[in-house]
């Protein structure tokens, strides 16, 4: 009887988790953004940051793009993305600023140099700091004079390079990433700069425990791998280390395949099937790594954890598996949509949205309501994009510029996965604009670029 009314729950739970999230969208602009609501730790931090799973998503996106448009040559940009966020400091008080994110790519692709082999290469910097909001240049606690307060965050490069013929690409690439918490044992962040030898920010008689702190961990090594056709087909896998937590509260690090995406969506044939466009469905396949919380299941957990200074949870004992469903640009809409069953280890809805893009001439704005499921229970999410692109079709180069606008959303390829996070980002690009990590998953579609080519 509990079961069922848990379900009728969800199921009702499920449309106002949309109609928020849609809401969330077209408020937006009356209103300013709201501090987050959450307050943050080095263990729900890192978790975060360990959620680096949409790296070959990205990679993926790019490729295609390249190679559906013909690029040649290289490109060059850079994007700052920041969000409200709050600090548990271990000495009881709660620090106020936020979390910035700044990325800097840089690549090229030389096509055509023989039989129709193409080569390319590129690579992303990223860091990411605790930060004031809005002004994501100053330090954590500025704005209340406490900008010695600085909490340490984390830093990645991506390199990765490949080949291309007939619209195949094969291409891998390596993920560098680096953290530094200041956190005491429990968590909770340490004031930074002070001396060892002192008690310097702390009140007199406190413990040594409170007042001890981690230091910079060693770099965390990913490799990725990526297959992909300009016709519709993807696959690709991520190999990381992945931390996994048993019921006792043990905790090993092991390197592990962390992800695998794949989808088919044969753009061409479906382009072919009626002169009246259908759109292009698709289908694919998801797996996450026990170890891999890719939608925050455990992110409350964490926080109840670290206030308390209880062990922390563990994390599934299986594998995620799910079966994407997608159709973009419905009967030749602006509008696209995608469907999450979770297939195992509990068959069970994990994520739908619905997102539409407009453009005009050099204009393009799109906006994108969620709804996922996140432990217990269904939440939502929405985004809002806008960019102006200064391109010559027949040259596929030129000058894009973007500003974005999310709220709570899981995906990790533009910034952490912060739950109730809203996230301001503005981008910059010369060359390719699909190069530039999306601020949204709406971004230009490639096939639309290779028709305006040759008009």
């Amino acid at each position: 009887m509990r079961r069922l009314s848990r379900a009728g729950a969800r199921a009702r739970a499920l449309p106002r988790a949309l109609a928020v999230s849609a809401s969330a969208s077209a408020l937006l602009l009356a209103s300013p953004p709201a501090r987050a609501a959450e307050t943050f730790d080095a263990f729900t931090l890192s978790s975060l940051v360990n959620q680096n799973v949409n790296v070959m998503v990205a990679n993926q996106r790019l490729l295609r793009a390249q190679e559906i448009v013909g690029f040649d040559g290289w490109y060059f940009g850079f994007a700052s993305r920041g969000a409200p966020a709050s600090y548990r400091m271990s000495d009881g008080s709660t620090l106020d600023g936020g979390v910035a994110r700044a990325f800097l790519v840089a690549g090229g692709r030389m096509a055509n140099l023989f039989m129709d082999l193409s080569v390319y290469a590129g690579i992303q910097v990223d860091h990411a700091s605790a930060s004031d909001f809005p002004n994501v240049m100053s330090p954590a606690g500025s704005s209340e004079g406490k900008g010695e307060k600085v909490v340490g965050f984390f830093s990645e490069a991506i390199f990765h390079g490949g080949v291309s013929m007939q619209g195949v690409s094969l291409s891998g690439g390596v993920l560098a990433q680096t953290m530094r918490f200041d956190a005491d044992p429990a968590g909770r962040f340490v004031p930074y700069g002070y001396p060892d030898d002192q008690d310097r920010n702390f009140r007199p008689g406190t413990p040594a425990l409170v007042r001890a702190r981690q230091g910079e961990q060693q770099a965390q090594w990913s490799y990725f791998v990526n297959l992909d056709s300009d016709r519709g087909y993807a696959l690709g896998a991520l190999f990381s280390q992945v931390e996994e937590v048993t019921e006792r509260g043990q905790s090993q690090v092991d390197s592990a395949l962390a992800a695998v995406r794949a989808l088919a969506q044969p753009r061409d044939l479906l382009s072919s099937l009626s002169s009246q466009a259908l759109g292009y469905p698709g289908l694919g396949l998801n797996r996450y790594a026990p170890g891999v919380d890719y939608y925050g299941d455990r992110f409350k957990e964490l926080q109840k954890a670290v206030r308390d200074v209880r062990p922390i949870p563990p994390t599934r004992s299986a594998a995620i598996y799910e079966v994407p469903l997608v159709w973009d640009r419905i009967l030749g809409s602006p509008v696209s949509t995608r469907f999450v069953p979770q297939i195992s280890p509990e068959p069970l809805f994990r994520l739908a949205d619905v997102s539409a893009s407009f453009q005009a001439d050099i204009f393009e704005v799109g906006a994108r309501a969620t709804v996922f499921r996140r432990a217990d229970g269904y939440t939502g999410a929405s985004d809002l994009y806008a960019g102006v692109h200064v391109t010559d079709p027949k040259e596929k180069k030129g000058i894009s510029v973007n500003a974005s606008y999310s709220f709570n959303n899981p995906d990790s390829a533009t910034f952490l996965p912060m739950p109730n996070a809203h996230v301001l980002g503005i981008g910059f690009m010369l060359g390719l604009p699909e190069a530039l990590p999306p601020p949204v998953p709406i971004a230009r579609d490639p096939l639309e670029q290779a028709k305006e080519a040759d008009r």
